[in-house]
């Protein structure tokens, strides 16, 4: 398989406009993985990121008692994930 060069790629997404699109669920992808690593597979059905923008993850939980989760495990889900300084859940 041919290696995409990255830079080539982003250029390509912007001029088709959909770079910002694709980094939204790069980071929600990163995020759900996270939560699988932390919270396992439980976690994962309860936890998952919806949207991403200007630094704000929004993430929705199945119950409050799952955003009080998400809550104190926060620093150790976005331990990795630059991107985000901000989390809004809704239930």
């Amino acid at each position: 398989m041919e290696k995409i060069d990255k830079k080539l790629f982003e250029k390509r997404l912007r001029k088709m406009g959909i770079k910002r699109q694709v980094d939204s669920a790069l980071v929600c992808q990163e995020f759900n993985a996270a939560v699988k690593n932390v919270l396992g597979s439980d976690g994962a059905r309860n936890i998952e990121a919806v949207s991403f923008n200007k630094g704000t993850l929004k993430v929705k939980t199945a119950s409050s008692i799952w955003g009080q989760e998400l809550f104190l495990k926060k620093e150790k889900l976005l331990a990795n994930i630059e991107e985000v300084k901000d989390l809004k859940l809704s239930y």
